[in-house]
């Protein structure tokens, strides 16, 4: 029953990696989500570091272990780890924000990292030992390894909505439960069956008669959820749990949402339903046929873009009726809806990520539309793909994507929507007079800001226009802002209305075709127009093709996102932290908000303790003097460590750039996930399970051939995920297989096909399996700087050079392995083991 244990433990384990993605997501920010995949692989190294250990002190331990209740216990602790270790972190009061304060917070999160290891120890564990075990199947094994990772990855967006988190969990304990109890079965060991029984017994209870509270997740108390709940006669009405994340449905009567509302306004905001999702995402459904939503909508800094040019036959010059089209890309919020009502647009689309957030407008439309008069259309899905496959034009463009709550917990989000790339497609689909809107949270040091403003420029640039900055305007109010981008440029005429539609809401212009420094930071006013003073700079320096000379220059990174390089919310420069404290009155607390800190300080521990796994089994002596065994830094075992540390990383790597290129393609980063592990591991473990009779002539060629196939596929990447985004459903997930699929399968054959015939004993496959899963954990954390400051697609060069480092220290790695097993040929007690 070996390869039923390897791949129900894979499989239980990948659900619960997936599943513990969507916890921290929800519990609290991707900071913590990230490290996911770090915490796995660590488990896996562990494992096969303490494995190579015994096998260091009693040689053959590992296929002794195999048909011995030593490896049926195994398999019951790693059910109990799994639902152990959940229903303990969820408890733990973690608080991050508070670590540089309180010591306790850095017990708290070392005691989670070490909670959440340990179920992936022991799946490592049960997999190192059919790897040291069983040399001459490790082919089949990866197979299985790689099917049930597949399988996993699967299972969580099928029974996330009719289970949830915790019961998912759960029910993976169970199942995984059952291998240990019908082995003992089989076996007749009745002391390990009876506690297995009994576990099984009291899990399934639980999972049926515990109720929900105790597997219940609850948010950070930061984020929006928390903090709402506190308002009096405010409650949870429904809740919905998918793959997409979790949308919560809220009733109150004292929530309000109008970012950008001008001061001047004293009307009532008019009554609305709120949906938050992922505990932080608000979306806010106001009634645009309400009157009110019409009058409050007019103070708001956004309506600018249809006070300057009324929609054709709008409720404005010339016109008293509805016309022109309006397109909304939501991510958050809801004051595009009523302005464009109050503007008068005939026909509106509504375009919402989130399906049961769409669910949530296309239930209330039809009412909507017999009050306001205007056609509402509501859809959901990936917006930039929206994007891609529309052909139609509208006369307005209107985006709301207002980030987290906090400033800085998105610092690790990919987002597409405002990159370079999207601007130019909203501007693309809009007609000569049109406008594209977009509005967006106000941040000192001048930072989102600008790197918005250059994005729209290059966009511009992108399309033709020769003087981009007489096509763009920018207004702020006190918390926020609102860019404004036409195809044709605006006039006199236009600019006169800005002037006007400022001067009587007191809203401070930033940035329009002679704008006179005696118009800006009037009336929200800050101690110095910084805002204004750095947009002209900038502009000036684009301007004058000195773009990437002022992006060097400016303590913070403004340059504008790419769709290979998204947008993230981030603007930290470690070249220019100095200037960066400074500017922030030299509180060093304000720079652990970036998630790039928390990735510096796990790459930190990762390091170190990666080093320590690979030195353990070298540094605690062996029980007998037997024959000596040069470790892994004498001569030619260097080349051993490197290729497999090499294969742990390259796989790793191409893994993060479709992680993150899929996130494109897909719209969600969870979706993504799933798709690309499960399109890897089944290809993988096919080409694992293929080349078990290969011989290790057949090394070379897969390495030059991956090697080959990674650096021509570098530069194509970008293209090849376009291509992928514009195409329909059942292409799209055609095509990224095509693509993935040639990849994954020669991935498989490297680690298996050197298990297999160049590592002679138990010990230093259990080595390989450790320093493989070390790599990974490493280039895991790495890939996420690397994608953000070099670009997705170039993470695909160090994967290649990965493997060239494994080409180049193969024919050493062959000469290791023949003076290894020379040296033991006369050792009857290691070769039992092999």
């Amino acid at each position: 029953m070996v390869f039923p244990a390897v791949f129900t433990v894979s499989l239980t384990s990948l659900c619960y990696e997936v599943l513990l993605t969507r916890f921290f997501s929800y519990s609290q920010w991707n900071h913590l989500s990230f490290m996911v995949i770090s915490i796995v692989m660590f488990g896996f190294a562990a494992s096969g570091s303490v494995l190579s250990l015994v096998e260091r002190r009693s040689p053959g331990w590992s296929a002794r272990t195999l048909d011995s209740p030593r490896f049926t216990l195994l398999l019951l602790f790693c059910s109990l780890a799994i639902g152990g270790s959940f229903l303990s972190v969820k408890n733990i009061p973690l608080d991050y924000f508070r670590m540089p304060l309180e010591w306790l917070q850095g017990a708290y999160l070392a005691l989670t990292f070490i909670l959440l290891l340990v179920p992936f120890f022991c799946s490592g564990a049960v997999v190192s030992l059919t790897f040291a075990g069983m040399p001459g199947q490790t082919g089949w094994i990866y197979f299985a390894n790689m099917l049930g990772s597949a399988v996993g990855a699967l299972l969580p967006a099928s029974l996330l909505p009719r289970l949830g988190e915790g019961r998912i969990v759960l029910c993976c304990a169970l199942l995984l439960l059952a291998v240990p109890l019908l082995r003992s079965l089989l076996a007749r060991s009745w002391p390990v069956f009876l506690p297995a029984a009994a576990l099984f017994l009291i899990t399934g209870a639980l999972l049926l008669y515990g109720g929900g509270k105790h597997l219940e997740i609850h948010p950070s108390p930061y984020k929006l959820l928390p903090q709402v709940l506190q308002f009096p006669e405010t409650s949870v009405e429904s809740r919905s749990n998918t793959i997409r994340g979790r949308l919560d449905r809220v009733s109150s009567p004292y929530i309000r949402f109008a970012p950008g509302l001008s001061l001047k306004y004293t009307g009532d905001l008019p009554p609305a339903d709120f949906l938050v999702q992922d505990g932080d995402a608000l979306f806010v459904l106001y009634d645009p046929g309400d009157d009110r939503a019409a009058q409050f909508s007019r103070y708001l800094h956004s309506y600018a873009g249809y006070s300057l040019r009324p929609l054709p036959g709008g409720n404005g010059k010339g016109g008293n009726g509805r016309g022109g089209r309006v397109l909304i890309l939501q991510q958050g919020g809801g004051l595009s809806l009523p302005c464009a009502v109050s503007a008068g647009a005939r026909e509106i689309t509504l375009l919402v990520e989130h399906p049961e957030a769409a669910a949530a407008y296309r239930e209330r439309s039809s009412s909507w539309e017999k009050r306001s008069q205007a056609k509402i259309s509501v859809a959901s899905g990936n917006l930039r793909r929206h994007l891609a496959r529309d052909r139609s034009l509208y006369d307005r463009i209107q985006v709301e994507a207002w980030g987290p709550s906090v400033p800085g917990m998105a610092s690790l989000d990919q987002q597409h929507l405002l990159t370079v790339e999207a601007l130019a497609s909203c501007l693309r689909r809009l007609n000569p007079q049109g406008v594209l809107i977009l509005s967006r949270r106000l941040l000192l040091p001048p930072s989102d800001s600008l790197k918005v403003f250059a994005a729209a420029f290059s966009a511009l640039d992108s399309l033709g226009v020769r003087s981009p900055g007489t096509h763009l305007i920018l207004i702020r109010g006190w918390d926020s802002y609102t860019l404004l981008a036409s195809p044709t440029p605006f006039d006199a005429s236009d600019l006169e209305d800005l002037r006007d539609f400022c001067l009587s809401r007191n809203f401070d212009p930033v940035s329009y075709t002679g704008i006179g420094g005696q118009e800006v930071n009037r009336f929200n006013s800050f101690a110095e127009p910084f805002h204004y003073r750095e947009i002209q700079r900038l502009q000036a320096a684009l301007q004058e093709n000195r773009g990437e000379e002022y992006f060097r220059s400016y303590y913070l990174d403004i340059s504008p996102a790419r769709d290979d390089r998204p947008f993230h919310s981030r603007f930290t420069r470690w070249s220019k932290l100095g200037a960066l404290f400074r500017s922030t009155g030299s509180r060093f607390y304000t720079l652990l908000l970036s998630g790039e800190t928390v990735v510096l300080v796990v790459l930190g521990i990762a390091a170190v303790l990666g080093l320590v796994l690979l030195l353990l089994p070298r540094l605690i002596p062996p029980r007998t003097a037997a024959a000596p065994e040069p470790g892994p830094g004498s001569g030619g075992r260097a080349a051993a460590v490197l290729y497999f540390l090499a294969a742990g990383a390259g796989f790793m790597l191409v893994e993060m750039a479709f992680l993150q290129g899929y996130t494109f393609v897909f719209g969600n980063p969870v979706i993504a996930f799933t798709v690309v592990l499960a399109e890897l591991l089944v290809m993988s473990g096919i080409g694992g399970a293929v080349s078990a009779r290969w011989s290790r002539r057949a090394l070379p060629p897969v390495l030059i051939v991956l090697i080959l196939c990674q650096a021509a596929l570098c530069p194509l990447f970008g293209a090849a995920l376009r291509l992928l985004l514009a195409a329909g459903a059942a292409a799209q997930l055609l095509g990224s297989f095509i693509l993935l699929a040639p990849l994954a399968f020669l991935m498989g054959v490297p680690f298996p096909v050197a298990l297999r015939l160049l590592v002679p004993t138990p010990r230093f496959r259990a080595f390989g399996w450790a320093a493989n899963g070390v790599a990974s954990v490493v280039a895991s954390i790495l890939a996420v700087p690397l994608a953000m400051s070099w670009g997705i697609s170039r993470l695909l060069l160090p994967a290649a050079a990965c493997y060239a480092l494994m080409l180049a220290v193969l024919p050493a790695f062959q000469r290791l392995n023949r003076r290894i097993r020379n040296s033991h040929l006369s050792s009857p007690t290691e070769n039992q083991g092999t």
